[in-house]
């Protein structure tokens, strides 16, 4: 049920309310791990209601990541989706790994990643969200404590629908903010360092 988008495409017959590129990830339990997600497990078709992929990268190109949107994302969002239950997600740092002319430009630390955020010293402003739509009754807090965002909830049935709803954090800063992330378009993959419980 955790899904991260970042951007905010909308590819020609996508859903009304489905902009961003969008991914299923799992993250260590219990302990602290970070997770890589290939950019080619993105896609900006996806489902609204169920945040599901429609068509992902993997099976039609057209709806991978762009290089414009990997050369500042300008926006993320970590999802809990369409699987109910209690949501507690704490998050050290989003990036991407796999990064060549990183690698090249870090050569002393010998490092190919770039991180977007660290929450240790976050730079951007986040807010959290449930899910507005038709009734829906699941509920969530953000907040950022000794170095860690921390992500807690509650996903439950949207009435209307008799299915799952979400809660979501995303960044704040505005889609047009001068705040802008680094170049990730050399990179291979999305990266998450978290833990659930």
């Amino acid at each position: 049920g955790y899904r991260v988008s970042f951007g905010n495409a909308h590819p020609s017959g996508g859903k009304f309310f489905a902009y961003g590129y969008k991914a299923n990830f799992q993250p260590t339990v219990g302990e602290f791990g970070t997770i890589s997600i290939d950019f080619d497990s993105f896609t900006d078709l996806w489902d609204d209601a169920t945040g599901n992929a429609i068509k992902t990268c993997k099976e039609d190109s057209q709806y991978c990541p762009d290089e414009k949107t990997l050369k500042n994302i300008k926006t993320f969002s970590i999802w809990a989706e369409g699987v109910a239950g209690d949501v507690h997600l704490e998050i050290k740092s989003v990036g991407a790994t796999g990064c060549p002319e990183t690698l090249l430009l870090n050569q002393e630390n010998n490092s190919d990643d770039v991180t977007l955020e660290n929450f240790e010293s976050p730079v951007h402003s986040y807010k959290q969200m449930n899910d507005p739509v038709m009734g829906g009754e699941s509920t969530g807090t953000f907040n950022i404590e000794n170095g860690v965002g921390i992500f807690d909830g509650k996903v439950v049935d949207v009435p209307s629908l008799k299915a799952p709803g979400f809660i979501k954090v995303s960044t704040s800063d505005g889609f047009f903010s001068s705040k802008s992330y680094p170049d990730i378009s050399s990179c291979k993959s999305f990266t998450i360092t978290a833990k659930a419980s």
